[in-house]
């Protein structure tokens, strides 16, 4: 079986979180739920006597005693290296699910497995690492229809048995959060853009950083609570570099930020804009999102054809007018 698709980091940890709600989602299977394990932590950095620990995603059941914790390898999962997984290999249970606060009826009893998840396609290479360097981690593979477990068996047997026979999956998987440490500002910029324009659309015409990064971070507030505060923090400040570069920018006639309320200012756009004037805000997203993609330096056009308005020259009393 191949991979019609090459799984980020972020898409499979939200694939994974699909896996644990209670509720079953449309085209997805909750057995992480079934098996009674819930969501302990989200890219969080515990400091430990082996270094520095930081799973992707951390499970934990207490009704079997098992934690599982998940480092995920996107794309061609080039990062692998012996620094991190010796790190993983000499971690002392009792001492991570102390330091991590993991519920646990016998801690001396407890068991805590580090599960490498990759896109399929790199199931051979990733193998043949562990086998050259001396690891035997669990494989979860990412494939475009199914996630199935590969090199080494799960402590949790119930569940061994059930990933084994692969499960199945569709393409298009939910998302609850957004962004991570790996996000572009143009990645950002596509449901910042958007969200911009929500709140103008409804006379919210004022917001705070706090607001957007509520709605457009993550749809899920008992997860954005326990995602890692290193990479919150690193996704917040990229928030605040896209609304900085939008209002020095392509957006500098359609944001601005009032420093003495520290709260951003939606201007031109609102429920009774001209259209003109909505389409104006709509097509800069294009050239906005293309230069942060190709690092172009920004530059007003000056040279406007006759008979067209640049989006720089909305004014009030020429949108009436029109």
């Amino acid at each position: 079986m191949t991979s019609l698709k090459s799984y980020s980091e972020l898409d499979m940890l939200n694939i994974l979180i699909t896996m644990c709600f209670a509720e079953k989602l449309p085209n997805s299977d909750n057995i992480f739920h079934q098996e009674g394990y819930r969501i302990i932590s989200i890219d969080r950095t515990i400091q430990t006597s082996s270094g520095s620990i930081k799973y992707d995603l951390v499970l934990s059941s207490v009704s079997k005693n098992v934690t599982l914790c998940f480092e995920l390898k996107g794309f061609k999962a080039s990062n692998l290296s012996n620094d991190q997984l010796d790190r993983y290999k000499g971690l002392a249970t009792d001492e991570y699910i102390g330091l991590a606060g993991i519920s646990s009826p016998n801690s001396m009893n407890h068991e805590l497995q580090t599960i490498i998840g990759i896109n399929i396609e790199n199931a051979i290479r990733v193998e043949n690492y562990q086998i050259k360097e001396g690891y035997s981690f669990p494989i979860l593979n990412f494939g475009s229809k199914s996630i199935s477990l590969s090199f080494r068996s799960l402590k949790d047997t119930q569940l061994d048995e059930r990933l084994l026979k692969s499960l199945s999956m569709q393409e298009k998987h939910p998302v609850f959060i957004y962004f991570d440490k790996e996000s572009s500002l143009s990645d950002l910029a596509y449901r910042i853009i958007p969200k911009v324009f929500s709140y103008a659309k409804v006379d919210e015409l004022t917001f705070t950083v706090d607001q957007i990064i509520d709605d457009v971070y993550c749809s899920v507030k008992e997860l954005h609570r326990i995602i890692g505060p290193d990479v919150k923090k690193a996704v917040i400040n990229k928030i605040k570099q896209l609304l900085k570069k939008m209002s020095q920018e392509e957006y500098k006639d359609f944001l601005s930020w009032d420093s003495k309320q520290q709260r951003w200012n939606i201007l031109k756009i609102n429920s009774e804009s001209h259209h003109v004037t909505d389409m104006a805000y709509q097509r800069a997203a294009g050239t906005f999102i293309e230069r942060l993609k190709s690092g172009a330096p920004f530059t007003i056009d000056k040279v406007v054809p006759e008979g067209q308005l640049s989006i720089f020259d909305f004014e009030e009393d020429i949108e009436h007018s029109l």
